[in-house]
């Protein structure tokens, strides 16, 4: 199955359970987790319709952050992992977002 079409059933469960719980289908956003996959898939996620990528392999993330940025598309970043106090100036300088705190000497 493609990643359109999975994205398809995905906005569908999405827009179901929103009727249902009376959520705002507008303030949904879908974070598209893209770690271990390669550019091409991200650029396919990203014709698709995904703008929003979540990685957690710091030096992967930012060849392909890097690799994007020069094709003139800049995603919103997402980290998602542990974070280790030798990469935490890589996730600010590279990152979005971060959703994990492993230690709060790291924040």
């Amino acid at each position: 199955m493609t990643i359109l079409n999975n994205l398809k059933l995905v906005n569908e469960r999405i827009k179901k359970s929103c009727a249902t719980s009376g959520i705002d289908l507008s303030k949904v956003k879908i974070l598209a987790v893209s770690k271990k996959m390669g550019t091409n898939k991200i650029l396919e996620a990203y014709k698709a319709g995904l703008s929003l990528f979540g990685e957690n392999y710091i030096s992967e993330s930012i060849e392909k952050i890097n690799y994007f940025k020069k094709m003139g598309l800049n995603f919103e970043w997402h980290y998602i992992g542990p974070i280790q106090s030798n990469k935490t100036k890589s996730i600010a300088e590279n990152f979005d977002w971060v959703h994990s705190v492993s230690n709060p000497r790291n924040c």
